[in-house]
Order: C-alpha cells, then sequence, then structure tokens
C-alpha cells in the first residue's frame, strides 16, 4: 500500500509467511540465504558484504535478466534479532542513484508463520515508490517460495 497524500510517499506491504519469525528474520540477514530469493523474478542478488548490527553496512548487486548490474548499499540503524531491522538502502545507479532512503521491517509471529510488515520511506516520487513496490512485492514471492523448501 502507498501513501499518497504526503509529497514524500511511503511504501508499506504487509505479507504473511508459512515460517516462523526466526527463519524469515535469516533469510533477510544471512548472504547464502538473501542470494537464493532476494530481488523479484529474473533478478539475481550478489551480496558483497553484509554485517547486520548497528553502524554494521551491507553492500549488494542486483543482476537483472540482460546482465545489467545495480549496485545497492547501505547501513543498519536498529538490529533487534527474530523482530526488527532497520536500514539505509542507497541505489548505485539511474534517477536514484545517491539518495538515501529508509527501509523499516517489523517480524511479527503470527500463529504458525510470521507477519512480516516493510515500511520504505524517503523514496521522494510516487514512481519510486510504485517501483520499489514491484520489486519487493516480487522479491516477497520469491521469499514465500524459497521458505517452502526448507
Amino acid at each position: 500500500m502507498t501513501d499518497t497524500s504526503d509529497p514524500n510517499p511511503v511504501l508499506r506491504i504487509t505479507r504473511n509467511f508459512d515460517a516462523k519469525p526466526e527463519r524469515v528474520y535469516a533469510a533477510f540477514t544471512n548472504p547464502g540465504d538473501l542470494e537464493k530469493w532476494f530481488g523479484p523474478e529474473g533478478v539475481n542478488c550478489i551480496v558483497h558484504d553484509i554485517d547486520p548490527r548497528p553502524g554494521g553496512a551491507y553492500s549488494f548487486t542486483m543482476r537483472d535478466a540482460k546482465g545489467g548490474e545495480h549496485p545497492l548499499s547501505g547501513v543498519f540503524q536498529e538490529v533487534i534479532e527474530n523482530e526488527k531491522l532497520v536500514y539505509t538502502w542507497t541505489w548505485g545507479f539511474g534517477t536514484l542513484e545517491g539518495v538515501e532512503t529508509k527501509v523499516t521491517l517489523d517480524f511479527k509471529a503470527a500463529g504458525d508463520g510470521t507477519e512480516l510488515t516493510l515500511t520504505h520511506e524517503l523514496l521522494g516520487t510516487e514512481e519510486a515508490c510504485e517501483m520499489h513496490n514491484v520489486g519487493w512485492t516480487g522479491s516477497f514471492d520469491c521469499l514465500a517460495v524459497e521458505l517452502t523448501r526448507h
């Protein structure tokens, strides 16, 4: 869901997964897990570095189906194991190159699974918000499939 009443729209997506919060959290913090699912269909994630602690950094390259490479990096601001991740998100290409945005992931137990709420802020425009909505939604589709494999 996108809040378009604000001149700086906020992207919020809530999704339920059939895995415990510990497993879903690990999918975001373990490099081997991330590379299996992060990115929408047809996009591969290459994890160069991930240090999930306050002040720790991450660096990825998203490789699209045409071979285009899109660098992405940021710094973890808040880390509560199995509950919450807050980090900056900065693309190294395109119209958002160098623009620092903010991602918050809240992991909550929901029965035998997890309710994950993503909030992506400071995207600047509705176009950027919609682009990220497509990317996150596709990524979560891939995550749901990956979680069924374990």
